[in-house]
């Protein structure tokens, strides 16, 4: 239970998260031109989406406090859990709508993974080394 308690916790933040993400995007793209502008609707459609996905990818980064889990089991787990993430792309504009588009914003998206689970071997396989020179 203690995992769900921390989960939420995170998700809350993680809203914040989402949100200012959102915003932060909005004032780049608006900078790129000189007007912008954005219909209620859609705006809000986003401010939504960007909310919830900030909720749910913070909640299910407890899968990496799962001390059982090998890092391996925790990011195939994580990517898993993240896939769900590309329809809601889709839907808030940052995925292209053409094939060529979604397919290669997929492969990036799971390129990234392959990258990060690297990057965080090296880093714990080097943390693992400090650790025992200590002992």
């Amino acid at each position: 239970m203690s995992y769900i308690k921390e989960g939420t916790r995170r998700g809350l933040i993680g809203i914040l998260m989402g949100l200012f993400l959102s915003y932060t995007m909005f004032l780049l793209a608006s900078l790129q031109h000189d007007v912008i502008s954005i219909e209620s609707s859609v705006f809000i459609k986003q401010y939504a989406m960007y909310g919830i996905s900030g909720f749910y990818f913070a909640f299910i980064s407890i899968i990496f406090s799962i001390e059982d889990w090998s890092v391996l089991k925790q990011f195939i787990t994580h990517v898993i859990f993240t896939l769900p993430f590309l329809p809601i792309a889709h839907v808030i504009g940052m995925m292209p709508n053409t094939t060529f588009g979604r397919a290669s914003f997929t492969g990036l998206y799971l390129s990234g993974y392959v990258v990060s689970f690297i990057i965080y071997k090296i880093y714990l396989k080097k943390q693992a080394q400090l650790i025992n020179a200590s002992l």
